[in-house]
């Protein structure tokens, strides 16, 4: 966490940040630099076309994508975390 708050120039203690709310208008008004995520659920229209369903997907390490067992190949997918400056493949259906 702290090596990501250097790459982004955040400081390692936020400053005062003063807040404004005025019925459904929200004001910030930054104390110092910051991150900001804003999340927000919306009703969504009726699709005109049914939409695909994602049944499955798996990953993958791209230096080991196989295990052999008996002379019989098997895929050998990620059971657990991603690993970092590690390449992945993945397909799903």
């Amino acid at each position: 966490m702290l090596l990501a708050l250097a790459v982004v120039d955040l400081p390692f203690k936020a400053g005062q940040h003063e807040e404004k709310l005025d019925g459904l208008r929200y004001t910030l008004r930054a104390g110092s630099p910051l991150v900001m995520f804003h999340r927000e659920i919306r009703e969504a229209p009726k699709a005109d076309e049914p939409a695909g369903v994602l049944v499955a997907q798996h990953f993958f390490r791209a230096d080991d994508r196989y295990r052999h067992e008996n002379n019989e190949q098997f895929d050998q997918y990620v059971t657990e975390e991603f690993l970092p400056r590690v390449v992945y493949g993945g397909w799903w259906f």
